[in-house]
């Protein structure tokens, strides 16, 4: 029988002593919900309540959705949410969203949204007005506009540039990044190579539209194409119309944008326009009213605001990437090394004959005798795995053979040794081919990658202080236990119960640790604890653990109806004994 609704009684006999946890009724609890008002933060300036921590996690792509669903998950994401927040705050103490600065070079983030809505309201409302097709007549209408502004602003492409580009051979470090493949009389409107590897590496498949000013987005990365997926993106056509539609947005965002500024309000427009709330311009207006325009004003001002506090204030000096290279020498040094033919037989008789064979093939520059002889050896896993070796490192199958090890780091190259037996009782004859001495790697071929060691760690550090810091100044306080509903203690009983009965140990012995968490009246979290135990000692076959357990319970709890029955398994349980089920 269960051991929740077992009888404990003591006989003079040897008896099995069971505890008494009292029967439960089952309870049919329904499903619950958190309340949305319910607060998971609170902190100067703010609270945060499930409401808002679910529409958080609704904004998370679907990929890491199920890495913060599991219990520690939600927690971390609970921090994570709390952390933007207070960021957010103490970026607006300091300014960052009122400093132009913060966002002129983020200018091109927004090109799409002004080319997006240019076409909607100066070429779609033309075709609209049309009587054919409208989408026809859109697309039309836009072909006809992107003409007459590239050749207003004299825009060329360099086609024998580009149809001579293979975007999967650029890397970061390319020489040509900075060659333009289209030019116009406007600088803005120019585009290099380097500006096409970025857009190449974000391409959404919407780009295989012809439209990319109304569907291309510059969040959705694409970055886990497999290769032939890349290679159809690297097709000469492809490349073409990326081309083109780059130059579109270029040019309907710089006409949005001027004909956002013709009432010259402002000294400097463009920045005025970037870093408020826009009420003059019909175009600016309609930007900053995208949900997306908002969220990315708020990636840049938290961007910055860990620019300054993290990442200006983590690099390390050159004292510190010397140090680091003196402290890890060993990363940095290839061990003495040789390469060895070796030749192993049984016998003596065997290996005596071999030499021979070996020494004539030698003595007559016959290389694929040589071969053929290492091939045709009984033991051709000891020959391959003994090709290389290493200076301080046991030979594979001989292990710390002493005779072996001296004798490959004393042989003259290309001389044969005589005949030894090893510790194994193998025969061995070896000719060293190829001597490799220790070397050690200058720092300087290292540099950039034991800087950016430094950087992470520095950088990390310097992140848990930064948000300790501001827990600390915003007074931040968590409930990451209000993430989950906290069930009556017959609830849990109940559901350890029918976890024991499937056989699922682990999870009932969870059920009886949310009872020992949260109900703690020395009742229902002692008959937890005595449960625990006893499914560690007896199911999962952990007596040490069981034991262990049940004298916790005797040490922390006041004298109660299980005392006896603790100590009663204790006693059987180290001797061995196995107590079982007993009803009388």
């Amino acid at each position: 029988m269960h051991i929740i609704s077992l009888i404990t009684q003591k006989k003079s006999m040897i008896p099995i002593i069971i505890a008494i946890l009292s029967i439960l009724s089952i309870t049919n609890s329904e499903a619950r919900m958190i309340p949305s008002d319910t607060l998971l933060a609170e902190y100067e300036g703010g609270v945060l309540t499930k409401a808002e921590y679910d529409e958080e996690f609704r904004r998370l792509p679907l990929m890491f959705r199920a890495r913060f669903s599991t219990s520690e998950g939600r927690k971390e994401f609970l921090e994570s949410v709390v952390i933007n927040r207070v960021f957010y705050l103490k970026a607006m103490e300091l300014g960052i969203d009122r400093d132009p600065e913060t966002f002129i070079e983020h200018r091109d983030d927004l090109k799409p949204f002004y080319a997006s809505i240019y076409r909607r309201e100066e070429i779609g409302e033309k075709a609209r007005e049309a009587e054919e097709d409208a989408r026809i007549r859109e697309r039309e209408l836009k072909r006809q506009r992107v003409n007459e502004l590239k050749r207003e602003y004299d825009v060329q492409v360099d086609q024998y540039k580009l149809a001579s580009l293979d975007m999967l051979a650029l890397t970061i470090n390319s020489d040509v990044f900075t060659e333009k493949i289209v030019t116009s009389s406007l600088p803005e409107l120019n585009i290099t190579v380097g500006d096409l590897f970025v857009h190449y590496q974000t391409l959404s498949p919407y780009i295989l539209n012809d439209d990319m000013t109304t569907e291309f987005s510059y969040y959705d990365h694409f970055r886990f194409l497999s290769r032939e997926e890349w290679a159809e993106l690297n097709s000469p056509e492809m490349i073409e119309r990326l081309v083109n539609n780059i130059i579109e947005v270029n040019l309907f965002d710089y006409e949005a944008r001027q004909m956002g500024y013709d009432d010259h309000l402002f000294d400097d427009p463009e920045r005025e326009t970037i870093t408020r709330d826009p009420e003059g311009s019909r175009f600016d207006l309609a930007v900053f009213q995208n949900p997306e325009v908002h969220q990315l004003r708020r990636h840049i001002i938290l961007k910055t605001l860990f620019e300054r506090l993290v990442i200006d204030v983590a690099d390390p000096t050159t004292e510190q990437i010397r140090q680091y290279y003196q402290d890890n020498l060993e990363d940095y040094t290839v061990t003495e090394s040789r390469r060895l033919q070796i030749f192993v037989y049984d016998t003596e008789e065997e290996a005596r004959t071999k030499r021979e064979i070996v020494t004539q093939a030698v003595r007559e520059g016959d290389e694929w005798a040589i071969i053929n002889l290492i091939r045709s050896s009984g033991y051709p896993q000891i020959v391959r795995a003994m090709q290389f070796v290493e200076r301080d490192r046991p030979f594979p199958y001989f292990g710390e053979d002493s005779t072996l090890y001296e004798l490959v780091w004393k042989s003259v190259p290309g001389e044969l040794s005589d005949i030894h037996q090893s510790d194994t009782g193998l025969y061995y004859f070896l000719a060293v081919s190829e001597c490799n001495p220790a070397y050690i790697y200058p720092l300087e071929q290292f540099e950039r990658e034991i800087t950016n060691t430094l950087t992470f760690q520095a950088r990390s550090r310097r992140w848990q202080e930064v948000v300790r810091e501001l827990f600390d100044e915003y007074q931040v306080t968590l409930y990451p236990e209000r993430l989950f509903i906290i069930l009556e203690a017959e609830e849990y009983f109940a559901l350890a119960e029918q976890a024991q009965n499937r056989g699922r140990f682990l999870e009932a012995i969870g059920h009886y640790n949310s009872i020992i968490k949260h109900h703690k009246n020395n009742d229902d979290d002692y008959r937890a604890l005595f449960a625990k135990a006893f499914i560690y000692a007896r199911e999962l076959g952990e007596e040490d653990k069981g034991i262990e357990l049940f004298q916790q319970l005797i040490d922390q709890y006041p004298p109660g109806d299980l005392h006896s029955s603790a100590e009663f398994m204790i006693e059987s349980f180290s001797r061995g004994e196995i107590p079982v089920d007993n009803l009388d």
